[in-house]
């Protein structure tokens, strides 16, 4: 039974494999008279809860190896849980990581007849849609070649064609949309958003923290098969990527804007900050750090130095802040992003990018960092983030790091529309035509 409520429950769901040294051991396990055990036990999955509404999107992150593929098969079906349950509502189709659910025998036009039946489709109804999906996926006469013969783009192009073109209810899409290239990413994205449209659910799993932001209203962060947590998609990804800085891991550029890699703080700033008494300072700020030195103050101004809140769509502002050093800092890196309200990367920079080469600092030091830029932003709400990092050995340790901490008011100047204002001109010009 389903939970009328939602599209998708998933409720208490456990998965454990049973791992062995060599297929010996599993031989012995299954001889042996006395039932002595050769394996030791892998929780691929581990407690795993949340549900999905009907008409919603959900994005799903976590770490590779975090568990997410194997709750997505489970959700569809392909593997059962140790133990637990997963509840549905309406046909799903899914879009899973490359190999799932083709025969590589077969030829594409066939495995879009098989996929149709295990959709439950008679083949009158695969009949109907074949000519859509064949548009879709674009992949001209590869269509009657093996699918073993196909390139993994080709491949997602035919898989992603069969899955949205069945009219499910619920879509389920992993990370295999990103070996496309970028011209059928565009058309699968444009699909995407109608379906959403349309008020049916998705849920996706990705390593883009923008494209989680962007698309999905909630999130669940899975690490070593738990959720770690569950909820708004932009507090989930915050603490997604606090956890990864705290393992040490390397970061995606996109994922972490300012920079790249980093680690978790080991203590909570004390002293000064005169960064909550400002107008537009956030008090929903997410700061974190080693605090070896704290970001104190911060300003914004204009280009003739006084202070503002608000700028028009194209005016310079001068992004201040000042930085307190508590403990010696070898190789400091200073950079700045602005995000959309909504948490979308619209540009970051660092002086490490720049490639700005910063002395040593020292207990007791202070310094006044300013990036000064033109807003080619469209009117509207934005957010800008600060944060001063020690590189080390090319990765950079976060020492105080403050998403969001001012807000920026853009003002409007036109009419145009978007995130971006490139202030075009526009010209229309009578064309002579001459009489023959």
């Amino acid at each position: 039974m389903s939970d009328m409520g939602n599209a998708i429950t998933v409720t208490d769901i456990r998965k454990v494999y049973n791992i062995y040294d060599s297929p010996r051991d599993r031989l012995r396990e299954v001889l042996s008279p006395t039932k002595k055990i050769y394996h030791r036990e892998f929780w691929a999955l581990d407690g795993v809860s949340f549900d999905v509404a009907h008409g919603e999107t959900v994005g799903i992150i976590g770490r590779n190896g975090s568990g997410k593929s194997t709750l997505l098969q489970i959700i569809c079906g392909i593997l059962k849980p140790t133990t637990g349950t997963v509840s549905t509502s309406g046909r799903i189709s899914a879009l899973l990581e490359l190999g799932t659910g083709f025969n590589p025998e077969f030829t594409g036009r066939e495995n879009v007849y098989l996929s149709g039946a295990l959709m439950g489709l008679g083949k009158d109804e695969i009949d109907a849609r074949y000519q859509g999906i064949a548009d879709f996926a674009d992949i001209g006469d590869f269509i009657n070649q093996p699918v073993k013969t196909y390139s993994s783009g080709m491949y997602v192009r035919l898989a992603f064609a069969c899955a949205v073109n069945v009219d499910p209810e619920i879509l389920v899409v992993d990370e295999a949309l990103s070996v496309g290239d970028v011209f059928f990413q565009q058309k699968c994205f444009r699909k995407m958003a109608e379906f959403k449209e349309r008020g049916k659910s998705l849920l996706m799993v990705s390593h883009d923290m923008n494209a989680v932001q962007k698309s999905c209203g909630r999130a669940v962060f899975l690490d070593n098969g738990r959720v770690m947590k569950a909820g708004d998609s932009r507090e989930v990804i915050n603490h997604y990527l606090e956890t990864v800085l705290l393992k040490g891991e390397r970061v995606r550029q996109k994922d972490f804007g300012e920079f790249p890699t980093g680690k978790r703080m080991t203590r909570q700033p004390s002293g000064e900050d005169r960064c909550m008494k400002k107008a537009n300072y956030n008090k929903n700020e997410f700061r974190y750090g080693n605090f070896k030195a704290r970001i104190v103050d911060f300003s914004m101004v204009d280009e003739r130095c006084m202070e503002i809140m608000a700028v028009s769509s194209g005016g310079m502002v001068g992004f201040r802040y000042e930085v307190a050093y508590d403990e010696p800092v070898e190789f400091p890196v200073y950079g700045f992003t602005i995000k959309t309200k909504d948490g979308v990367t619209v540009y970051g920079n660092n002086t490490w990018y720049q490639g700005t080469v910063i002395e040593p600092k020292g207990r007791g030091d202070r310094v006044v960092v300013e990036f000064r830029q033109n807003i080619n932003l469209a009117a509207g709400d934005y957010f800008i983030s600060a944060g001063v990092a020690e590189l080390a050995a090319e990765d950079a340790v976060p020492v105080d790091r403050r998403y969001d901490l001012a807000y920026l008011n853009v003002m409007p100047v036109d009419k145009s529309f978007g995130i971006a204002n490139l202030f075009s001109k526009i010209s229309v010009n009578d064309v002579n035509v001459s009489e023959g």
